[in-house]
C-alpha cells in the first residue's frame, strides 16, 4: 500500500533523530532511523496489523503501532533498538477522501509513548 507521511510526522520524525544523534550519537541515531523505516514497511504491507490498536479517541479510523512491534524484524547483522519509546499514529486514508486515486496509508504523527495523545493534533 502506498504511504504518506504528514508533515507534522515529517517534523516528529526529524525532531526523534535530531535528539537521538544528540543524545546519543550517530550509530544508535541511525539504527532508531532504520527501526523507523521497518515499522513503516511493515504497515504498508499489514494497515490493520493485529498489534496495532484503533483509537477512536483520536478521530475516525485512527490506529497506532508501536515501533517494539518490528525490533524482531530488523536484520540480524544489526544491533537492534534495546527499548523503542515511539509509536506511529495512522489511518487508512480511501481514495474518495484524499487527493490521491487509491487508497493509501497516513502517518499522522509519531510520538513518544509517554505523551497525552489527545493533546497532539492528529
Amino acid at each position: 500500500m502506498k504511504v504518506t507521511i504528514a508533515d507534522s510526522a515529517t517534523k516528529d520524525i526529524e525532531d526523534i533523530l535530531i535528539w537521538s544523534y544528540e543524545n546519543l550519537g550517530e550509530i544508535p541515531c541511525q539504527r532508531y532511523e532504520r527501526l523507523l523505516i521497518q515499522a513503516i514497511s511493515d504497515l504498508s504491507s499489514n494497515p490493520e496489523h493485529p498489534s496495532s490498536k484503533l483509537r477512536p479517541e483520536l478521530g475516525q479510523g485512527v490506529r497506532t503501532y508501536h515501533l517494539s512491534l518490528s525490533r524482531e524484524k530488523m536484520d540480524l547483522t544489526l544491533v537492534r533498538v534495546s527499548r523503542p519509546r515511539h509509536f506511529l499514529v495512522y489511518r487508512i486514508r480511501s481514495a474518495e477522501n484524499s487527493e490521491f486515486p487509491e487508497s493509501h496509508l497516513e502517518i499522522a504523527r509519531v510520538l513518544h509513548d509517554s505523551m497525552d495523545l489527545i493533546r497532539h493534533e492528529i
